[in-house]
C-alpha cells in the first residue's frame, strides 16, 4: 500500500542551520508541528534526576514577547489552535496545532518563546519546583506509574534510564537556578533538533518560516547516561503499596531492538493475545476464568534494550492464581497461521481507520524520523512489513523472545 493512498506525501528538507524537516502533506487538514529534541531524561546528570523535566517546564513558562504563560496561550487561543510539551526518558518534544497555514506565524511566535527567547525566570522558579513536588506527590499514587518506576529501576538500574522522568523528591528538591540555565544551554539547539509536521502546508513555505527561528547551538555535546555493560534481569518484584485493592501486574520480557523487524513480529504477536474480545490470553483470562477486565500489550523503552510484556490488573485475591494462569499461557503458546492472517489484517487496517488526521502521521512518524530514518520510515513500509510477515518469522520471535524462564513479573499491591 503506497503512502499516496492515504492522500498524503512525505517530504524532506533542511534548514540553513543543518535542522532535518520532515513533512506529510495532508490537503485540506491543519497543520501540527512537532520540535523533536534529544534532550530526554536520560541526559540527567546524577543526583539531579528530573532536572531535563524541569527544564521542560520552565521553557513554557513566558518569553520575552510573551511574559507570562497566559499570555503565550492567549496568542495560539486567538487562531484557535493548541500547544503542549511532552517528554519522556529520550526526548522533549513540543506540539503546536493550527487550523491552517494562515496563521503559521502564530506558530511560529510560539516555537521562538519556547527555543529561542524563554525567559527562565528565577522569580518563577520555586514556584515550578513546588508544581513540580505537587505532582510527584500524584504519580506516587498512580499504579501504573508505579509500576513502570519499578520495572525500569529494577532493569536499568543507576543509569540514564533508570529513574523516573520527573525525578524524584530528594533530586528535584536539589536542583538550584543555575542548573536549569546550564540544562538549557547543553540540551536546547538546532544541533540536537529536528521537526516534523503534518499538514496542508507546501515544504517551501514550511522551511522559510522555520528558517525565521534563530535557534542557537548548544555548548556542549549531551551524553545520555547508558550502561551498555547491562543485561536482561529477570526475577519477580513486589512493590507493596496497601492503598490499592487491586494487584497491578506486567509479565514481560527482553524486547527487539526498536523499530526493527523483530519489533514488528512482536507487536503482532501483542495483537494475538492481547487484543480486545478476540486475543487468545484475553479470552483465557476474562471470558473462561473471569480473573481480569482487560490487558494490553506494553513496551518500556530503554537502552541497551527494552521491555515488552503484558499489563493487566486483578484483585488482591486472585493475584497468584493470575500468575499462574498468566504462566500457563505462555507456557503452552499456540499460534496458527489463521491468527497470524487475523493480527495482519487488524492491523492494517486499524491503521487505514485511525491515520486521519495531522496529529496521527506525526504520531506514527517523529520516533521512527530520529531513531530509525532508514528503517520503516513511512507508513508504506512498516505496512508492508505486516503483510510479509510468515507464520514462521512469529514462531521464531516466540521461540527467541518470549522464554517462560527468562521473564521479569513485576507485582504493584
Amino acid at each position: 500500500m503506497k503512502i499516496e493512498g492515504f492522500n498524503v506525501l512525505r517530504h524532506e528538507g533542511t534548514l540553513d542551520n543543518g535542522i532535518k524537516v520532515v513533512l506529510f502533506k495532508k490537503d485540506k487538514s491543519p497543520i501540527y508541528i512537532r520540535t523533536v529534541i534529544k534532550a530526554g531524561s536520560c541526559y540527567d546528570p546524577k543526583g539531579k534526576e528530573g532536572l531535563s523535566h524541569f527544564l521542560e517546564h520552565m521553557i513554557c513558562n513566558g518569553s520575552t514577547k510573551f511574559p507570562s504563560k497566559d499570555l503565550l496561550s492567549e496568542r495560539i487561543d486567538s487562531v484557535g489552535g493548541i500547544y503542549g510539551l511532552f517528554i519522556n526518558n529520550q526526548l522533549i518534544n513540543i506540539n503546536i496545532e493550527i487550523a491552517s497555514k494562515k496563521d503559521i506565524d502564530v506558530a511560529i511566535e510560539l516555537l521562538d518563546s519556547f527555543l529561542v527567547t524563554p525567559l527562565l525566570d528565577k522569580n518563577k522558579f520555586d514556584n515550578e519546583k513546588d508544581v513540580i513536588l505537587a505532582e510527584l506527590g500524584r504519580s506516587q499514587s498512580n499504579p501504573s506509574k508505579i509500576l513502570y518506576n519499578t520495572a525500569i529501576k529494577h532493569e536499568f538500574l543507576d543509569s540514564g534510564f533508570g529513574h523516573p522522568v520527573i525525578g524524584f523528591k530528594e533530586s528535584v528538591q536539589k536542583i538550584v537556578y543555575s542548573d536549569i540555565l546550564e540544562a538549557k544551554d547543553r540540551l536546547i539547539g538546532s544541533d540536537r533538533m529536528n521537526f516534523v509536521v503534518a499538514g496542508d502546508i507546501e515544504l517551501k513555505d514550511l522551511l522559510k518560516e522555520l528558517n525565521k527561528l534563530l535557534l542557537p547551538t548548544t555548548n556542549s555535546s549531551a551524553i545520555a547516561r547508558i550502561d551498555y555493560s547491562l543485561e536482561f534481569k529477570t526475577g519477580v518484584v513486589r512493590n507493596f503499596d496497601n492503598n490499592f485493592k487491586q494487584s497491578f501486574i506486567f509479565y514481560g520480557f527482553k524486547d527487539a531492538s526498536r523499530f526493527s523487524e523483530e519489533a514488528t513480529y512482536l507487536g503482532i504477536l501483542g495483537n494475538i493475545i492481547t487484543r480486545v474480545r478476540s486475543g487468545k490470553f484475553y479470552k483465557i483470562l476474562r471470558q473462561d476464568k473471569g480473573l481480569i477486565y482487560g490487558l494490553n500489550w506494553n513496551k518500556y523503552k530503554g537502552e541497551p534494550f527494552g521491555v515488552v510484556g503484558i499489563f493487566t490488573d486483578t484483585t488482591k485475591e486472585k493475584t497468584d492464581l493470575l500468575l499462574t494462569e498468566l504462566k500457563n499461557c505462555f507456557d503452552n503458546i499456540e499460534i496458527t497461521e489463521e491468527d497470524l492472517e487475523r493480527a495482519k489484517k487488524n492491523i492494517v487496517k486499524s491503521l487505514i481507520r485511525t491515520m486521519q488526521t495531522s496529529e496521527d502521521w506525526v504520531n506514527f512518524h517523529s520516533d521512527r524520523e530520529i531513531f530509525a530514518p532508514d528503517n520503516n520510515k513511512k507508513i508504506e513500509q512498516y505496512i508492508s512489513l505486516v503483510e510479509k510477515t510468515t507464520y514462521q518469522n512469529l514462531l521464531d520471535v516466540v521461540k527467541k523472545y518470549i522464554d517462560p524462564k527468562r521473564n521479569i513479573i513485576i507485582i504493584v499491591n
